[in-house]
């Protein structure tokens, strides 16, 4: 689903500067400890990143306890519906642990905050 149009934001990016939950769509092993990530945007909607920018994702830790990292995502804005991570999984990496645990149709949530544009 869109985020709400209220929500602040910092750019052009689809995500706001609150956390807005996304459907994981399809992991593809790239070797042994590294993945390509693919997550859905509404048909039709472009991440819109500025360049040099990343977005913030929220995972969490083995108490649940949330837990945010900066990724920046290896796909074109000229992709519709869609963006791609490519994460190395690291064997005491919280994130990438929580992250590489996660099937298909999971909601992951992601935002885009001003502090993460470095033009």
């Amino acid at each position: 689903t869109m985020p709400d149009p209220a929500l602040e934001r910092c750019s052009s990016c689809f995500f706001p500067t609150e956390f807005h939950e996304v459907p994981l769509v399809s992991i593809k092993a790239i070797n042994h400890d590294t993945k390509v990530f693919t997550f859905g945007l509404p048909e039709g909607a472009s991440l819109d990143l500025p360049v040099c920018a990343c977005l913030l994702l929220r995972g969490y830790d083995d108490k649940g306890e949330p837990v945010i990292r900066p990724y920046t995502p290896i796909s074109s804005n000229d992709i519709k519906g869609s963006f791609s991570l490519c994460v190395k999984v690291y064997e005491k990496g919280t994130v990438t642990q929580w992250l590489d645990k996660l099937q298909p149709g999971a909601m992951v949530g992601f935002k885009h905050i001003p502090f993460n544009i470095k033009a």
